[in-house]
């Protein structure tokens, strides 16, 4: 029987900090994945169960762990399984620029 090892929400946010932008995508828990993506100051955290709907102390445990502000309002799918949310860190705030048609196109400073 060979052990598996769990990345830790913590040492995936200390490799994103490295970074400029990113995604790392692990399983960190049994039945228990988490995604956190770094675009500049905008992050976002996807939790997914494959055991069932994710419990809000859960979430809270893993926002603590990667250092996310309180997180209030966490996206949810309809059964439970998938959470999501997302914040911004640093300065400057960034805000979406628009093309001339009115769509948004990419991250830039205020």
């Amino acid at each position: 029987m060979t052990t598996h090892m769990f990345t830790t929400p913590a040492a995936m946010r200390a490799t994103l900090d490295a970074t400029f932008a990113g995604e790392i995508d692990r399983q960190i828990a049994p039945l228990l994945w988490l995604t956190l993506t770094r675009a500049a100051h905008c992050w976002r955290m996807t939790l997914a169960s494959g055991d069932g709907p994710i419990p809000h102390a859960t979430c809270d445990r893993v926002a603590t762990a990667v250092s996310a502000p309180s997180l209030d309002r966490w996206q949810r799918n309809e059964n439970g399984t998938i959470v999501r949310a997302e914040w911004r860190d640093g300065w400057p705030p960034v805000r979406m620029a628009q093309d001339t048609k009115g769509e948004r196109t990419h991250a830039q400073p205020r």
